[in-house]
């Protein structure tokens, strides 16, 4: 199973890679969606994360150039998901891979399937 980012310049999104991060879980590829980038971006480059990070130059998650991408993607990955607030996604096909959306849903994932819990 491999876990992949689906991520925009949001704050939440610099919370989900840096806990990915520090507990050393590994992600396979990371999407970055957005127009202007900004403190996310700058945390993927001190890392050294941009070689596994593809940037699309887009706010829009129902972008299809992003599911273009998305779509390369069998069942047996996990696409974390952290868009803009408000944000609604309208691409069915989007919808049908294993697309984790909420925060509980993070939550419980990675509590146990990786065992192991953010601490708040």
């Amino acid at each position: 199973m491999n876990i992949n980012l689906l991520l925009s310049e949001t704050n939440r999104s610099l919370i989900y890679i840096s806990v990915l991060f520090k507990n050393r879980i590994q992600v396979k590829k990371i999407f970055y969606y957005s127009k202007k980038k900004g403190e996310l971006y700058k945390y993927l480059k001190e890392k050294k994360l941009l070689t596994i990070t593809k940037v699309i130059n887009s706010n829009d998650i129902n972008s299809s150039f992003l599911y273009k991408n998305l779509k390369l993607f069998n069942n047996k990955n996990i696409i974390i998901y952290s868009g803009y607030p408000g944000q609604i996604i309208r691409n069915k096909k989007i919808l049908k891979k294993n697309l984790y959306i909420f925060i509980q849903e993070i939550y419980l994932f990675l509590k146990e399937v990786l065992q192991f819990t953010i601490p708040y």
